[in-house]
């Protein structure tokens, strides 16, 4: 359970990590 929820987190946290480092033009 726990482990899935910091596999959610971690794809969100990614996922904004992704949004800073390419920014839509």
């Amino acid at each position: 359970m726990v482990y899935a929820i910091n596999m959610a987190k971690n794809k969100l946290y990614s996922n904004e990590i992704n949004k800073l480092k390419i920014p839509p033009h």
